[in-house]
């Protein structure tokens, strides 16, 4: 079935239709541990699905996609490409900016972060293509002692059951790989990745 389709039917079965941005978005309703949840999903052009359980974020993000930015978040020459592997079933890409950060603990630049970093610049992790591959993780950070503060962060600060293994990549980034040895695999790891650093940007 085609996303177009999908979205015809979402439609079609939804608690009720409104419309963001000149934009149709189906509107449902679930209960989940005793919660009641709203998701909101919309097709704003071919191929793109989106969902949301907040409705204002998704008007704001439909807004933005309709017009053309000025600057892209990570354009194609940035450096952080260099990190991403292209074969892979997918990729994460967090880039740290200095804005929005007094609620967000996850940021190496709040004032009460457990592994501060004033010159940190991205984190990247990637799925191996190969299912016995542990997925590799670089953080970019123009920090000298970049390796230090991961190795902090990794080990010292909620550390997890499997052991990190930390070290020096290239001038601009820290590797982080995962061992095996409590039998964790590939997706547990990266499940605990991203409740570990949060904020995520799935690419």
């Amino acid at each position: 079935m085609k996303l177009a389709d999908t979205m015809r039917d979402l439609i079609a079965n939804a608690e009720s239709v409104i419309e963001l941005q000149n934009v149709q978005v189906a509107v449902y309703k679930e209960y989940f541990e005793r919660d009641e949840w709203t998701f909101h999903i919309a097709m704003p052009s071919p191929g793109v699905l989106l969902c949301a359980s907040d409705r204002e974020y998704l008007n704001e993000v439909l807004k933005r996609s309709a017009k053309t930015p000025k600057d892209h978040a990570l354009p194609l020459d940035d450096r952080v490409w260099d990190y991403v592997d292209r074969s892979s079933p997918f990729a994460m890409i967090r880039r740290y900016r200095k804005i929005n950060i007094e609620n967000d603990q996850t940021s190496p630049f709040h004032e009460n972060s457990a592994w501060p970093d004033p010159e940190a610049n991205a984190l990247v992790l990637a799925s191996p293509c190969d299912e016995r591959e542990q997925p590799r993780l670089f953080y970019l950070s123009g920090n000298s002692k970049r390796v230090e503060i991961m190795r902090h962060a990794w080990t010292e600060v909620h550390p997890f059951e499997v052991d990190a293994v930390v070290k020096d990549h290239d001038d601009h980034a820290v590797e982080i790989t995962f061992s095996n040895g409590a039998g964790e695999n590939a997706d547990d790891i990266e499940w605990r990745v991203m409740l570990r650093f949060g904020f995520w940007s799935a690419v």
